[in-house]
């Protein structure tokens, strides 16, 4: 069999021209038959190479094309724009957890606790929506604009620093969304030891009364961070308050426990008056001290006694109730003497002292200039000009008082305080007070 030499299709013997190219049929001779085989063996592998050239180019392009369509995609998926969105996507959605893959603090991806404060201090200053609207604008002004950074705002607080940070791979643009942060300080009521929760860590720090602690820096947002405290003894369950909307930098503790003040009625003319709680004393009966804490679910009886003359008087007894929240967690307990029973008392014990002196010393006392218990009333009407208006008070028996005077209040209808007069005992000089102790006249 002949093979044309040029397209190497077999030839039917005799042709001189091959059917299939047009190639013109050559006879070499003698040699031409070893040309011949020559060709036959090598055309196989002619086949195979071309083959092979073809699977190469093919493989090449379609690596080229794929990694067109993936830098394509990339390149979208990274760009700034699409950062953007995707924040204020989260935004708009209320999303922490999307959120905290999107933003950062401090070079530090957002926990998901923080973002959800975050979203929280956004919902207290703006309305999520306007902030997430001026996530995309900002950030299409840093690329058109060519701007190195931008921030967003809510209600004229920073919350949101873009900036354009070199190259991410080589061949894309890398933008930072950073949350800027603020160092808290810690306002305690009480000393104590305080253990709270933050990024599934448990934090432990020592604080005393009245007295200011930093507890860290914090990304912007208003917390509520699991805690408790140690105090004389006994552990409180509560919280610590971060409210970066209401202040910028000052936490709040809120432990629950009975906390609470005292105010005493009708005792006003007692001496030494105590407070008691579950029988304990715990005070003095005029003080502005708060009490506590105690155990939320621990009773406590709270009530106050005062003595007049060797006999003690005891006022009813409360029991202290939870304060809440809206009252700063302080209860305001009113405990109450039975003034009547106080008043009669009084009033023997006056008695007896007045029939105990003598009707000539009396009289003596009367006429003469001195001032003793039983004319001091009548100084008293002297300065006046008239009797004492019996009908609308009630005129207290007159002691003596520490700077060597002889004193005496009066009270109106209501058991209230209406004021009082003191009597100087050499030359029965009258000083008039009103209710508040104020001087409002004096003489003879």
């Amino acid at each position: 069999m002949k093979y044309c030499s040029n397209c190497g299709q077999p030839l039917r013997e005799g042709v001189k021209v091959c059917t299939n190219c047009g190639t013109p049929v050559r006879n070499d001779g003698p040699n031409y038959k070893h040309s011949e085989q020559r060709y036959s063996h090598q055309q196989p592998r002619s086949n195979k190479s071309n083959k092979k050239t073809w699977l190469i180019v093919t493989t090449v392009l379609a690596i080229i094309i794929a990694l067109v369509v993936i830098f394509t995609i990339a390149k979208n998926q990274m760009s700034p724009e699409k950062q953007a969105t995707h924040i204020a996507h989260a935004i708009k959605k209320d999303d922490a957890k999307s959120l905290s893959k999107q933003l950062t603090s401090n070079n530090h991806r957002l926990s998901e606790e923080e973002a959800r404060a975050y979203l929280k201090y956004i919902k207290a200053e703006n309305d999520l929506k306007h902030v997430a609207d001026k996530v995309e604008e900002n950030t299409k002004d840093i690329k058109n604009n060519h701007y190195n950074n931008l921030s967003v705002d809510a209600n004229g607080n920073n919350i949101l620093n873009i900036s354009k940070d070199g190259k991410k791979y080589v061949f894309f643009d890398n933008y930072q969304f950073n949350v800027p942060q603020k160092t808290i300080t810690l306002v305690s009521s009480d000393s104590g030891e305080i253990t709270y929760e933050f990024n599934g860590d448990k934090h432990h720090i020592s604080v005393e009364e009245d007295d200011d602690k930093e507890l860290g820096t914090f990304p912007i947002g208003d917390y509520n961070l699991k805690a408790s405290k140690d105090m004389e003894g006994k552990n409180f369950k509560g919280a610590i308050t971060i409210d970066m909307s209401e202040s910028d930098s000052i936490a709040y503790e809120s432990f629950k426990q009975k906390r609470f003040n005292v105010d005493t009625e009708g005792g006003y003319i007692l001496d030494n008056v105590k407070i008691y709680a579950n029988g304990k004393e715990i005070g003095d009966g005029f003080s502005s001290e708060t009490y506590g804490p105690y155990d939320p679910d621990e009773e406590v009886i709270v009530h106050a006694e005062g003595s007049y003359e060797g006999k003690t008087f005891k006022s009813n007894s409360v029991n202290v109730a939870s304060a809440s929240e809206k009252d700063g967690g302080v209860t305001d307990v009113t405990v109450k003497f039975d003034e009547e029973a106080i008043d009669q008392y009084v009033d023997k014990k006056s008695d007896e002292k007045y029939d105990d002196d003598s009707d000539d010393e009396s009289d003596n006392d009367s006429s003469s200039g001195e001032v003793t218990r039983e004319n001091v009333i009548d100084k008293v009407e002297s300065y006046e000009g008239h009797t004492l208006d019996t009908d609308t008070y009630t005129y207290k028996e007159p002691e003596k008082t520490g700077d060597g005077k002889w004193g005496f209040s009066f009270l109106d209808k209501d058991g209230d305080l209406a004021g009082s007069y003191t009597v100087d005992i050499d030359d029965g000089y009258v000083t008039e007070y009103d209710e508040d102790g104020e001087e409002v006249g004096s003489g003879y």
